[in-house]
């Protein structure tokens, strides 16, 4: 893998531990929040944000 790649993984990474100690600190009300009724709450912009990982996960262990 290319030194740009790991470098892309890596931001990624430091990311993905910077969210999670935030998202320690979101209560389910917080996580249920709706900003507008027809737009995405907390909770399911990060489930968004797992799929996506996940997908990039698995390209960096190809």
């Amino acid at each position: 893998m290319n030194s740009y790649c790991e470098m892309v993984f890596n931001q990624i990474h430091v990311n993905v531990q910077s969210l999670t100690a935030i998202i320690n600190e979101v209560t389910e009300e917080e996580l249920a929040y709706r900003p507008l009724p027809h737009k995405r709450s907390i909770q399911e912009l990060l489930q968004h944000l797992c799929l996506i990982l996940s997908a990039a996960s698995s390209l960096y262990k190809a």
